[in-house]
């Protein structure tokens, strides 16, 4: 699309929203700002992150649509926002901050999506490519917005993008070279209300591959599986359970890869360097985007090797007379704390609860490991936990005021080889800035009950 003397509304200015407004200013667009916080524009006017003081919009009404070209939407705006559904019927075009991206660079795409894991696989790839010659950068929802790094003069051969359900809304031509699809379960269905809804965001993410592209499914999750009827790419699977005709798997202590009537032993399973089968499956799905993108072995075996886990993504904290305390802050879906409880085989006592996402923790209850012994739970979907485990006659189980009487109920339920496990399957904020915020003050409280003891 040509942007040039066009008006351009940016929905939502946070990092993404700031980029986008960039990248549109330096294709001549003429570039309008909106948000529905009106504090946030005394904010930006203040910072050096706009290239201009570019026109703000403070009431989003009709007179908007007859003047408006576009609106592209950042991640935290829907489209199913009011706004923009009015928007869409006066027939003004919709899209999202990773659409605008991609159609203002020619680079090759890797692209992974998925409920869980998105982030271990992203960096995952980008450690594998960093022991290359390879040029790539890595961007999405990592944290780095697609559009700021398409403003560079410098154009790398790669970009590999971590892209998330709320991204896929919004896109229109947006295709990977290689697209990876690590897990559908129930989330964020306070935004996208069905599982059939939120299932047809993720499956955007293959709508304009060819047969030439790649489409890596996990093969040991239904849902993504049965999606490998509905493409047009070339598939292969990865499984940490299944032996397959074709793609990345496991075979007694090895990982392999299966290509036509080529097998391969790439590497054991013991040098990959993180705890839970999930994180042996991320780590598949990243050897698998790595041999089909030609990378050779000793540096994707480099890369494995040598990586080293997010924070607050099933960390290691410390031990206290003899309990060992693990911070999986990041766990704020049900399924994320499943697969956490299911990296160990000790005994646990399990913190839960946060802020409600409209999920429906049967699902939990239904699924929670036997070596569960204990739940402390507190935030706002406490009572909704509560009532899943009566459901399912978990009876030990104490609902707490705050957090910090969570952990303490925590860690005086835990006996010497025990552990201490946050994953709460609930996002953090009911008194958290974000999950980083939680996962910190998690291990503060760690270090606070060392001291008293010391």
């Amino acid at each position: 699309m040509n942007f040039k003397n066009k008006n351009v509304l940016v929905y939502g200015l946070g990092k993404s929203g700031i980029a986008t407004a960039n990248l549109l200013h330096q294709k001549r667009a003429n570039v309008f700002l909106y948000d529905d916080d009106k504090t946030i524009f005394d904010a930006i006017k203040n910072s050096n992150l706009l290239v201009k003081p570019y026109d703000i919009i403070f009431n989003f009404d009709d007179k908007v649509f007859d003047f408006l070209n576009l609106i592209v939407i950042s991640p935290s705006i829907s489209i199913y926002n009011e706004h923009i559904k009015l928007a869409q019927l006066a027939g003004i075009k919709v899209i999202s901050e990773i659409e605008l991206a991609y159609q203002n660079q020619k680079s090759q795409i890797i692209a992974v999506t998925g409920t869980n894991g998105k982030t271990t696989t992203i960096k995952l790839i980008d450690n594998i490519f960093t022991s290359t010659n390879k040029s790539f950068l890595t961007v999405g929802n990592i944290g780095t917005p697609f559009s700021g790094e398409v403003l560079a003069t410098k154009k790398p051969e790669t970009y590999v993008v971590e892209v998330s359900s709320f991204q896929l809304e919004g896109i229109k031509n947006f295709k990977p070279k290689i697209a990876c699809l690590l897990n559908i379960t129930p989330d964020h269905l306070d935004r996208h209300y069905t599982m059939e809804i939120y299932i047809k965001e993720k499956a955007k993410l293959f709508a304009n591959m060819k047969k030439n592209d790649y489409i890596l499914l996990n093969y040991d999750d239904e849902i993504v599986r049965r999606l490998a009827n509905e493409v047009r790419s070339k598939v292969y699977f990865f499984s940490t359970k299944e032996v397959l005709k074709e793609g990345v798997f496991l075979r007694g202590d090895n990982i392999v890869f299966v290509k036509g009537d080529v097998e391969e032993i790439i590497m054991k399973t013991a040098s990959v360097p993180m705890l839970g089968e999930h994180n042996l499956s991320n780590a598949l799905c990243a050897i698998l985007a790595s041999l089909l993108y030609k990378i050779n072995k000793p540096s994707i075996i480099e890369g494995i090797k040598t990586f080293k886990t997010s924070p607050h993504r099933l960390s290691f904290v410390a031990k206290k007379n003899g309990v060992s305390f693990v911070n999986d802050s990041k766990a704020t879906n049900i399924d994320a704390s499943i697969k956490a409880t299911e990296a160990f085989s000790e005994k646990i006592i399990l913190m839960l609860g946060g802020s409600d996402k409209s999920d429906n923790f049967d699902y939990l209850f239904k699924r929670l490991p036997k070596n569960v012994k204990a739940i402390t739970v507190s935030g706002t979907n406490a009572q909704k936990i509560l009532d899943s485990a009566k459901n399912y006659n978990f009876k030990r189980i104490y609902k707490m005021q705050n957090f910090k009487e969570s952990f303490l109920k925590a860690t005086e339920l835990a006996k010497p080889n025990y552990i201490v496990l946050l994953a709460p399957a609930s996002a953090s904020f009911d008194e958290f800035i974000d999950y980083a915020d939680r996962g910190e003050t998690f291990e503060r409280f760690v270090g606070e009950v060392y001291d008293k003891t010391a």
